[in-house]
């Protein structure tokens, strides 16, 4: 019977143990961007040069080092659009063309959902967004909100050439729920009428934590099985 509850407590340890480790990836990411010709930069300088951006029609996630991620990611808007006039994108001629000449865009508030993330983990969030060069002056702002958090950009300005942190990309950190899935709501700021988002990153920064509750129960049902097995060998002393 020594021989049962040693091996009971060692299951109760390596189950504790894959609780804590299971879907534990801090340091993934995955890149994601509207459309258009391959791009494999940094953006705002997140991730590795040479790292795997997916198109937000893929669905399936891969991470950016190419690794299928179990992750998908879908969005709502009003279209998407490429744009084809070289004159009209502010980082036209630069290594980020690829990444901020196409967008998804609408007037309304629309969603962009990821799934299959690891339950209750914390995300550094990552959204780019800039208009392009006309109208003048501009007339776009990003209002994001997840986790009850909502940050707005200011006024995206179409000839930037570079990435300004506030303008054309927004950070926030988030968390997925308990089933592993983040809703990013996405929103013309005050006083404008268009939204649009070119791109986001998201990274994972800190693992999940096993609920308490999970643990207990774990406890429980072996202990359960103790008193089971001894039962069944008609010994009903008690254990301490």
């Amino acid at each position: 019977m020594k021989k049962i509850l040693y091996g009971v407590m060692i299951i109760v340890l390596a189950l504790a143990s894959k609780a804590q480790t299971a879907n534990a990836a801090v340091g993934d990411l995955i890149n994601i961007k509207a459309s258009g010709s391959t791009y494999t930069g940094v953006g705002a300088g997140i991730g590795t040069i040479n790292q795997t951006w997916n198109n937000m029609l893929d669905g399936s996630m891969v991470l950016s080092n190419g690794v299928v991620s179990g992750v998908t990611f879908d969005f709502t808007a009003t279209g998407l659009t490429t744009i084809t006039n070289s004159v009209d994108r502010g980082f036209n001629g630069t290594i980020n063309n690829n990444l901020m000449n196409a967008y998804i865009y609408s007037g309304i508030a629309q969603t962009m959902t990821f799934t299959g993330l690891d339950p209750f983990a914390t995300y550094d969030l990552t959204v780019y967004s800039q208009s392009e060069k006309v109208p003048v002056p501009p007339t776009q702002k990003l209002k994001i909100t997840a986790n009850g958090i909502t940050t707005t950009s200011l006024a995206s300005v179409g000839t930037n050439s570079t990435f300004v942190s506030g303008t054309n990309y927004l950070q926030q950190s988030v968390t997925a729920d308990r089933n592993g899935i983040l809703y990013i709501t996405y929103a013309p700021g005050i006083g404008t009428t268009k939204s649009v988002v070119n791109a986001l990153q998201l990274l994972e920064t800190s693992a999940p934590v096993p609920e308490p509750a999970r643990l207990i129960l774990m406890g429980v049902g072996c202990l359960f099985v103790v008193f089971y097995l001894r039962k069944s060998q008609g010994i009903l002393e008690f254990v301490a």
